[in-house]
């Protein structure tokens, strides 16, 4: 009978020692699974979410019509009117005219640009006689690489009589509109 007894337990210890890690793999695996689709379930909705907002503010794509928008009105800023001594005829001070320029790039790239093309006198602002820089061509192709959700670099190669074959790279940053926040040649 104590034989019988033994062979029941042992038994049991061996249906137990198989089953017990069965019966906790199926639970461990059914615990990985649901990680796994709530993690998808999260990104999948993030994706959503982004285009969600892509679609109810289409302001925030940079669209090829805003590119050019952007870059020609920093060029009509950066070439002003002038009369025949070269004075500006718009703006008295270097300050008005990077306040102009702050409508479509930040005061630390328009600054570059003013300091160089830009003298003051007491007489008012002039316009340093040369030509203007490499610049956009938007008749060119152009490669946009999304560095940020926020913030998209174009980059262009051209080729001009006066500069030859150069590179332009624009940096565009979304904060309530876009705008150029960095010049690279």
């Amino acid at each position: 009978m104590n034989n019988n007894i033994y062979l029941k337990y042992l038994k049991w210890v061996i249906s137990c020692a198989i089953i017990l890690p069965l019966f906790f793999m199926i639970q461990t695996t059914e615990v990985q699974t649901a990680s796994t689709v709530e993690y998808s379930n999260n990104h999948e909705n993030s994706k959503v979410s982004a285009q969600t907002l892509k679609k109810e503010n289409p302001e925030k794509q940079l669209s090829h019509d805003r590119i050019v928008s952007l870059t020609n009105q920093f060029m009509k800023t950066l070439v002003q009117n002038i009369d025949s001594n070269n004075k500006v005829v718009n703006f008295d001070r270097k300050k008005e005219l990077l306040e102009e320029f702050e409508k479509v790039t930040t005061k630390n790239v328009a600054s570059e640009y003013v300091d160089y093309y830009y003298r003051s006198k007491p007489s008012g602002l002039y316009i340093v006689p040369t030509e203007t820089p490499p610049w956009f061509n938007e008749k060119n192709d152009y490669d946009m690489i999304e560095k940020e959700s926020n913030v998209v670099k174009v980059v262009q190669e051209n080729k001009s009589d006066l500069d030859g074959s150069y590179t332009v790279k624009i940096e565009f940053t979304y904060n309530d509109k876009w705008k150029i926040t960095d010049i690279e040649y």
